[in-house]
């Protein structure tokens, strides 16, 4: 009587581990996805016109300190797999 008792135990602590990774990676994957829309939106600010002044200053605006962290992110999850 003990062994199914242990086994259902067992089973509802391997869904509880598993279902609590699967949230932490949900998690994890939103706190992504909402930095690079933040990192879109300000790239769909730019201007359409094909004037250097207008381009210059599209140039000046956008920032590119972050693409060195999104390199070493991709990079991590090359050499995880």
């Amino acid at each position: 009587m003990t062994k199914p008792k242990n086994f259902l135990l067992l089973l509802a602590a391997i869904a509880f581990v598993a279902l609590g990774g699967m949230a932490y990676m949900v998690y994890y994957q939103d706190q992504i996805l909402k930095n690079m829309d933040n990192a879109t939106l300000t790239l769909s600010k730019q201007s359409t016109s094909s004037e250097t002044e207008f381009i210059e200053n599209d140039l000046t605006d956008t920032d590119f300190a972050d693409l060195d962290q999104e390199l070493s992110l991709i990079e991590k999850e090359l050499e995880s797999d």
